[in-house]
């Protein structure tokens, strides 16, 4: 009768061993997942100091004369600089949006980054870009999205051609 209680003694040992075992497991993926999501919520506080500083960057529709791209001379109205800016740029932009995406790819961010990337739809539905083997320096499923967000008319009001147009909705 002796050994009856010792068993007892041990598979309870055990239980509370696994327990243990769990609930660290837990913390150790609680704080991970919060990990990443403040690295994904500071890295996107930096996009939008960029974006705050260049808002004409950042969405070229605010003014008309950034709508009026020469993908054969690389300009902008004209001006190599502010082309070559602009593709810097969206490269931020895009690394920003891939980055974030890998940190937490929950519903929110999706559409967050659907948003960004539809504020440069224009140039990266461009030939230019979809030409530059720009596209390779992202992952296979960010690539997959960018393609995602061009296969649908831009969802915002765009300057175009000098007169807005309604792009869809929602």
């Amino acid at each position: 009768m002796n050994d009856f209680p010792a068993g007892w003694a041990t598979i309870i040992l055990a239980v509370i061993a696994l327990v243990a075992l769990g609930a660290a497991y837990g913390q150790v993926s609680s704080a991970r997942k919060n990990q990443r999501e403040a690295n994904a919520d500071a890295l996107w506080r930096n996009y939008l100091r960029l974006a705050f500083r260049h808002p004409k960057l950042a969405d070229p529709g605010l003014e008309p004369h950034l709508a009026r791209f020469d993908y054969e001379a690389l300009t902008i109205n004209g001006d190599p600089e502010l082309f070559q800016q602009y593709e810097w740029f969206v490269d931020f932009v895009l690394d920003s949006c891939e980055r974030v995406l890998e940190l937490d790819s929950s519903e929110e961010w999706n559409e967050t980054v659907r948003t960004q990337l539809d504020f440069h739809w224009d140039y990266l539905h461009s030939d230019h870009y979809q030409h530059s083997g720009y596209l390779l320096h992202h992952k296979r499923k960010f690539r997959e999205l960018i393609q995602d967000v061009l296969s649908h008319p831009p969802r915002r009001r765009r300057w175009g051609t000098g007169a807005a147009q309604e792009g869809r909705s929602g």
